[in-house]
C-alpha cells in the first residue's frame, strides 16, 4: 500500500437526514441532531491504528451492539486481518456529523458466490466481487435515509465492488427491511435476498445444571448417556482439549487434520483444519489477540472430533466442526458440544453462543434462541448481476417446489447446507 491512495479515500459523500440518535465525538457524546448532514468518508487502513479517537468511538459503538457477529466488525478483528494476505482488501467507511463520528462501517473486498449450495462449477459462474460489510449489521443507527446514503457511499468509494454484501441479517432486525428498501431506492442498483434460513443461538445461564434444566428428563438422560457410551466404547474417559495459546497451534492442526481426513466433509469444507502455514499464522495471531478458542475431543492419542471457535468478549462463535465418520454412531459432535458448553459456563465469561448460519439438527437441540436470517445483496445494475439473480431466483423457487413435493411424498426434505462464517 505505502503512500498510494485508493480510489475514494479522503472524499466525502454527504446526505441530510433526521438523525434521532446520539453522535459520538472524540471525547464526548453530543445531543440528538434533527435534519443533520451526515457525511461518509473512507479512511486509509494504515491510519486507523494511530487514531485513538476513532478507536474509542468504535469500541463505544460495539459496546451498545447486541450483534452476535460483532467480533468480525471489531478493531481487534480489523487488526488481525491486517496481518493476513487479505490486508489490502480492507476498507473502513465512517459516518460523520460535523467533526463527530456517528458510525463505523468496516468492509472487506472479497469474491462471494450467490449460493454456496450450488454445484462448484455454478458457484464459480455466480461469483461476485463485492464489498462485504463485516459483521453484517452496520454500526450506525437503523434509519432509511442513512441506509440509502451508506450504500451509495460504499458503491462510490469502492468502485471495484459489483455489490454490497450482508452475509447474515436477522429477519427481526430493522436492517433486514432497510437494506432491501434502500437497494430498491438506489439509482446505483437493486436489492436481492439470496438465502433465508433458520438461525439458532444459545444464551447461557450461570450454571451448567441450569442449562440442562431447560431439557426434559429424557433429553438430559440421553445427553449424559452419549458421553458414557463413547467412554465405554473407547475404554476410558474422553478428553476435550481447549486450544487458546499460540504454542498449541501445531498440535491442534496436526490432530484436527487427522479428524478432517476421516470426516464426511470434502477438502473445501475442512480447509479450516488443514495443516498449512496460512492456517498456522492466522490461528497463532488470533491466539495472541485472545480470540482463538478451539477444541479437540480425543481418547488418549486418538482424535475423534475438532472444533474451530472464537471468543470475543461474552460471545462464543462455534465456527467449524469435523468428526471421524466411522464414529458417527457414538455422536462425537454432540458429545464435544456438550463438553464445550459445560466448559464455557464453568470457566469463561461467555453468555452467548453463535452457531452460525444453517438449520442443522444439533443447533435446534442445543440452542434456545431461534430466529431466521437472510443473506442480502445490493447489486450494481449490471446485465451480469441481473442475469445471476434472475437465474438463481428461478433455481431457488424450483428447489423449494421439489422439496415440498418430496415432503408430501413422505421422503422428507434434503439436508440443508451450512457455511461457516
Amino acid at each position: 500500500m505505502g503512500s498510494e491512495k485508493r480510489a475514494g479515500e479522503g472524499r466525502q459523500r454527504a446526505v441530510r437526514v433526521s438523525w434521532h440518535a446520539p453522535v459520538s465525538h472524540r471525547h464526548h457524546v453530543a445531543p440528538n441532531h434533527d435534519n443533520a448532514m451526515v457525511a461518509f468518508e473512507l479512511i486509509p487502513p494504515e491510519n486507523v491504528s494511530a487514531d485513538s479517537g476513532l478507536l474509542m468511538t468504535w469500541h463505544g459503538l460495539l459496546g451498545s451492539s447486541s450483534n452476535l457477529y460483532a467480533q468480525y466488525q471489531s478493531p481487534v478483528w480489523w487488526e488481525h486481518l491486517g496481518t493476513t494476505p487479505e490486508a489490502a482488501d480492507r476498507r473502513l467507511l465512517i459516518a460523520k456529523i460535523g467533526s463527530g463520528i456517528a458510525g463505523v462501517i468496516p468492509l472487506q473486498l472479497v469474491v462471494r458466490t450467490i449460493d454456496t449450495n450450488l454445484p462448484a462449477v455454478l458457484q464459480d459462474l455466480c461469483a461476485i466481487r463485492c464489498a462485504e460489510l463485516l459483521g453484517s449489521l452496520p454500526l450506525i443507527p437503523a434509519d432509511a435515509g442513512v441506509a440509502v446514503a451508506m450504500l451509495a457511499a460504499v458503491l462510490e468509494h469502492v468502485p471495484e465492488a459489483q455489490a454490497v454484501y450482508f452475509k447474515s441479517i436477522p429477519r427481526t432486525s430493522p436492517w433486514a427491511g432497510l437494506i432491501m428498501e434502500a437497494g430498491s431506492a438506489s439509482r446505483h442498483g437493486f436489492g436481492y435476498v439470496s438465502r433465508e434460513t433458520a438461525f439458532h443461538s444459545l444464551e447461557l445461564p450461570a450454571k451448567f445444571d441450569e442449562y440442562l434444566g431447560q431439557f426434559g428428563k429424557k433429553k438430559r438422560y440421553n445427553l449424559k448417556r452419549q458421553v458414557r457410551l463413547m467412554e465405554d466404547a473407547y475404554g476410558g474417559e474422553m478428553h476435550a482439549d481447549c486450544i487458546i495459546r499460540e504454542d498449541q497451534i501445531e498440535f491442534f492442526l496436526a490432530t484436527a487434520g487427522i479428524v478432517a481426513e476421516g470426516s464426511w466433509k470434502d477438502d473445501r469444507h475442512t480447509a479450516a483444519f488443514a495443516r498449512t502455514a496460512s492456517n498456522h499464522h492466522r490461528y497463532a495471531d488470533l491466539a495472541r489477540r485472545g480470540l482463538l478458542r478451539g477444541y479437540l475431543l480425543r481418547h488418549g492419542e486418538r482424535p475423534v472430533a475438532s472444533v474451530l471457535g472464537f471468543q470475543f468478549e461474552n460471545t462464543y462463535h462455534y465456527a467449524d466442526i469435523a468428526y471421524v465418520q466411522s464414529d458417527v454412531h457414538l455422536s462425537p459432535g454432540s458429545v464435544l458440544l456438550y463438553l464445550i458448553i459445560r466448559d464455557l459456563i464453568e470457566n469463561t465469561a461467555v453468555r452467548s453462543v453463535n452457531f452460525g448460519m444453517g438449520d442443522a439438527d444439533y443447533k435446534r437441540q442445543f440452542g434456545n434462541q431461534h430466529d431466521r436470517d437472510r443473506a442480502c445483496w445490493v447489486m450494481r445494475a449490471s446485465p451480469r448481476n441481473r442475469v445471476i439473480c434472475a437465474a438463481h431466483g428461478t433455481a431457488k423457487r424450483l428447489s423449494q417446489r421439489l422439496g415440498a413435493l418430496r415432503a408430501r411424498g413422505g421422503k422428507g426434505e434434503s439436508p440443508e447446507g451450512e457455511e461457516a462464517y
